[in-house]
């Protein structure tokens, strides 16, 4: 059998680079219905016969995308590929799927921005005066909604950040937005800081403020906690995951008044992003993060008020049956009933033209907080930096509405059916 599945992979790859599409495709689908492939099977062949039936399948993937009756068979191979343990080089099959990536579905689209923007104080260009806002965080409460609005002192060019002040410095500054029922903005103002952060000075630090900022579920007392990265503490400009909680003042507005550096398994050594709080219900007794997918790794820590730092400690570390090393966690999960713990995390691509290309993908966590369903990848307005901050029901539990940033200077809110997620999502 090894012999022959060589001699199979030497016929389909002579057509492969002859370009013979459909014999590339049907002769490889025939030979791996032959082989008992299955979607969620490994073949469990020895290390070279693997070699070789990898390769056959990326081909399919490849061909079957020009194809129309095989395009579905053909995303379906390259995601075997993409989430198999046992394939490892998949720099090409990432770079292929991109061009399999379909956009969402949904319902309505609307932008999010405040009038009261900040302006820069010095800028370099006459013609760019202003922050742009991106990734916006949103929460639902009694009387609507509660979102947070990045809004940043720099632009995209090239896949490059370029600082529209005189300094150079990269600036974040973020506006909470009171939104009624229908998602209109009924009041706005900046979220300042009044925690021991706000007191750091350093004429070295590169990137100021509180960065991508994600809303926890509003306690009962009215307060809110959050999670965003920020640059200010030694190492400077070295992101690191930081814990706030949120308090209403004597002016009836949000404002910081507890920050806490969390200290994750790496140290200070690599900047951190995207971790993932799994129980915004319990702070402030303790907090719990998916610091990563494969291996499942979970840290937690107690929240001590008298510290600045925090070290988490494991909880949980778990290989996986599935690659899921590239998932970055984008939103908090949400309680869907009839479903289960629904999220979306983002995964970042480079593309053949060496450019970022982000996609999503719905998951479905179970009660262990392992994945047990996931969609396709996909994006929201095109393909290229788009970034899911954070997802929360609509006015009903039948609506979802997921919080956007797209192109890095365009803040939006996506309307989505429950039921078209529901179909979207697959068993693993």
């Amino acid at each position: 059998m090894d012999k022959n599945i060589e001699i199979y992979h030497n016929i389909i790859k002579y057509c492969f680079d002859n370009n013979y599409k459909d014999h590339v495709v049907k002769n490889g689908l025939e030979l791996l219905g032959t082989l008992g492939y299955e979607r969620n099977k490994q073949f469990g062949f020895n290390e070279k016969t693997n070699i070789y039936i990898y390769n056959i399948i990326k081909m399919i993937s490849i061909m079957a995308y020009y194809i129309k009756e095989y395009k579905k068979i053909g995303f379906e191979l390259s995601e075997y590929l993409v989430l198999s343990t046992e394939y490892t080089n998949k720099r090409t099959i990432l770079k292929n799927e991109i061009y399999y990536y379909e956009k969402l579905k949904y319902k309505e689209m609307k932008n999010l921005n405040v009038d009261n923007a900040p302006t820069i104080k010095s800028p370099k260009y006459t013609d760019r005066t202003v922050y742009y806002p991106l990734n916006p965080s949103i929460i639902k409460t009694q009387n609507g909604y509660i979102a947070n609005i990045r809004y940043v002192n720099y632009v995209l060019e090239n896949d490059r950040f370029i600082s529209l002040d005189v300094d150079r410095k990269m600036r974040s500054k973020n506006y909470i937005a009171e939104l009624d029922k229908s998602l209109s903005i009924i009041n706005s103002y900046e979220l300042e800081d009044k925690s021991w952060i706000s007191d750091i000075s350093n004429d070295n630090i590169k990137f100021n403020g509180f960065e991508d900022i994600i809303l926890f579920p509003m306690n009962e007392n009215g307060s809110i906690w959050c999670s965003c990265t920020t640059n200010l503490t030694n190492p400077i400009n070295i992101g690191k995951i930081t814990l706030c909680k949120l308090e209403i003042n004597e002016n009836n507005k949000y404002e910081i008044v507890e920050s806490y550096i969390l200290k994750g398994p790496n140290g200070f050594d690599r900047v951190e992003k995207n971790w993932i709080c799994i129980n915004p219900t319990e702070i402030p007794g303790s907090i719990k993060f998916i610091y990563s997918h494969s291996p499942l790794h979970i840290v937690g820590t107690n929240i001590d008020e008298n510290k600045k730092i925090l070290e988490m400690t494991d909880v949980l570390k778990k290989e996986q049956s599935y690659d899921f090393t590239r998932f970055r966690g984008s939103s908090l999960p949400l309680y869907v009933s009839n479903i289960g713990n629904l999220s979306v995390i983002h995964e970042v691509i480079m593309s053949r033209e060496n450019k970022r290309c982000y996609s999503h993908r719905f998951i479905l966590y179970n009660n262990k907080w392992e994945i047990v369903r996931l969609s396709n990848p996909w994006y929201f307005h095109h393909i290229g930096i788009e970034f899911c901050r954070s997802i929360c029901f609509g006015n009903t539990e039948d609506e979802i509405l997921l919080a956007v940033g797209i192109r890095d200077n365009t803040s939006c809110l996506y309307k989505m059916d429950i039921n078209i997620i529901h179909l979207m999502l697959h068993q693993l």
